[in-house]
């Protein structure tokens, strides 16, 4: 289901040349210290749009306020990738 939307990325390509030259490519990326501080990452920028969630509910005058996750999670999830390869959220500037 899923070969559709990848295509031949890392996890559908052949295990041939192509395959070890993109593993090789990415493999700095996947080493203990660096996944614990993506996840570390990841939880910054969840809790900030929490925050930001719950300031928007608060200055409601309905008490609540509607949010489109789709959108919310996918910035979520871009601001994320931009910390983590540029060492800040450039979002933020």
């Amino acid at each position: 289901m899923f070969e559709k939307i990848i295509g031949q990325s890392l996890i559908f390509s052949k295990n041939d040349e192509t395959w070890r030259a993109k593993r090789k490519a990415s493999s700095h990326a996947f080493y203990k210290d660096r996944l614990e501080h993506m996840l570390q990452t990841l939880k910054v920028k969840l809790m900030d749009t929490f925050n930001n969630w719950g300031t928007l509910i608060t200055e409601s005058k309905q008490g609540y306020h509607d949010i489109d996750m789709a959108t919310e999670f996918s910035d979520v999830l871009a601001r994320n990738i931009i910390h983590i390869c540029f060492g800040e959220d450039l979002s933020d500037e």
